[in-house]
């Protein structure tokens, strides 16, 4: 959903990520005051009830929490390859291609936005920054 100034979007919300995420909003943008509105719609249409605040994000939390919303805290992380040189030392002949290049290891996701696994499996997916 989004919310529009003439032919400008001045605020967004994604609700759900496939599977992953249903009943949520998963990716917001806009000032808190208007995404706060658009979230709104959203729970009006029975699209989503719940929306997820990353960490720097908390000015919606500010504007959200006095109007009567609730706050969890949920543990979550980012994961990149620090140390390549490393990892492919520890992976021996499995490592291949370019081991400097972070999308040979975690993978990355197709133009169909479909993923695109890569050499290491971790079985856990991020959100796109917000």
């Amino acid at each position: 959903l989004v919310a529009a100034r003439g032919p400008d979007v001045v605020a967004y919300a994604f609700c759900g990520k496939g599977e992953d995420f249903p009943g949520y909003v998963a990716e917001w943008g806009g000032p808190p005051d208007l995404a706060l509105a658009v979230m709104a719609a959203a729970r009006d249409r029975g699209l989503a009830t719940r929306a997820l605040v990353p960490a720097g994000a908390e000015a919606l939390l500010e504007v959200a929490v006095p109007r009567g919303a609730g706050a969890a805290l949920a543990p979550s992380g980012l994961w990149s390859v620090l140390r390549p040189d490393r990892l492919a030392e520890l992976a021996g002949p499995a490592s291949g291609g370019d081991r400097h290049d972070p999308r040979s290891w975690l993978g990355t996701v197709t133009a169909r936005g479909t993923p695109d696994p890569g050499r290491l499996a971790v079985a856990v997916w991020g959100l796109d920054s917000v």
